[in-house]
């Protein structure tokens, strides 16, 4: 696609117009994308907690799984190094793309480890697998991150995102009611074997898309410019270490507070509070109904349906509504 065709999309005058956003192949792209985000997050967090409830591990134990979610959380500190270096065994793939495909990697062959593993005689193993799958997901979720950023303009991030966040639920429908479902009527091992082989598609999509054009803004290079001169005193080895520490790690820190000013404080504020809620208390929600004599089935069909057609509608407007009036006005 042009950028002329591109911006004509975006500058479209209706709403029925600007439908035709969704029929865009990156656009396309973010939705299995999503999907390989969303998959992971659920079988680490809410089911794993209903696989363990059910095999009646005690609430103190599964309480304790929920800080395997804190690699999320601590994402921030590895991103600039998946931002500025490329995996030397697979850099012919790109560098979004390289780290795509070890992520995914990674997180299919910790789900299906897990599946392999006894609840009772190797729960401190499973925990350790969990805990490769948390990395590998948010290593997962910074790629992406950049990848929607650099694969359309700006007028078509509101349907980047809506596409994302569809893909991402229909992760959390399979990977909330459909383990759910799978492990009424087969067992747990046997739904975290399906779900882990479900990640193949994500595979196969991150080898047959094209790597984006790499973005690099001019203050951001001018800062880069700036770290570098400070760093001539040293020499050989030690200076190719300082240069790379400001390049991945100091850049990007030094360059959002210079351009966000005193509204960095409050954007990362946001950031960090966003999602406590559902770090905190959305992992014992599923050993809560178990608890009260709900079957697993009955788990997945209140808890895991209803919000999903809402959410759904609700980020499909909020994409068109982007594409239609810009970013900040919706």
């Amino acid at each position: 696609m042009t950028d002329k065709t591109e911006k004509a999309l975006g500058k479209t005058t209706s709403l029925l117009g600007a439908f035709s956003v969704y029929r865009q192949p990156r656009v396309l792209v973010m939705i299995i994308l999503g999907f390989s985000a969303g998959l992971p997050f659920s079988l680490i967090s809410t089911t794993l907690s209903a696989w363990l409830a059910d095999q009646q591990v005690s609430l103190a134990v599964i309480g304790f799984f929920s800080l395997v979610g804190v690699a999320f959380s601590l994402k921030v500190l590895w991103a600039p190094v998946v931002d500025s270096w490329a995996p030397p065994v697979f850099r012919r793939l790109g560098k979004r793309r390289a780290w795509l495909l070890i992520a995914q990697v990674g997180i299919a062959l910790g789900l299906f480890m897990m599946s392999q593993m006894d609840v009772h005689q190797e729960l401190a193993l499973i925990a350790a697998c969990a805990v490769f799958v948390a990395f590998c997901s948010a290593t997962q979720d910074i790629v992406i991150d950049a990848y929607r950023i650099e694969a359309v303009v700006l007028e078509f991030q509101g349907a980047m995102a809506a596409a994302y966040v569809f893909g991402y639920r229909l992760a959390l429908l399979a990977g909330g009611a459909g383990a759910l479902y799978l492990a009424q009527y087969l067992d747990w091992q046997l739904a975290y074997q399906c779900l882990s082989a479900a990640m193949l598609l994500a595979i196969i999509t991150t080898l047959l898309i094209d790597e984006p054009d790499h973005l690099e803004e001019h203050s951001y290079a001018m800062l880069e410019k700036n770290l570098e001169s400070h760093t001539h005193a040293a020499a050989g080895f030690i200076e190719r270490i300082l240069l790379w520490f400001n390049y991945a790690l100091l850049g990007p820190f030094v360059e959002f507070f210079q351009r966000n000013g005193k509204r960095s404080i409050t954007i990362l504020c946001l950031i960090g509070l966003y999602k406590l809620s559902d770090m905190a208390m959305g992992v014992m929600a599923n050993p809560f109904y178990l608890d009260l004599g709900f079957s697993k089935k009955e788990i997945a069909d209140i808890t895991k349906l209803f919000g999903f057609v809402m959410t759904i509608v609700g980020t499909s407007f909020g994409g068109l509504l982007v594409v239609r009036f810009g970013v900040l006005r919706p």
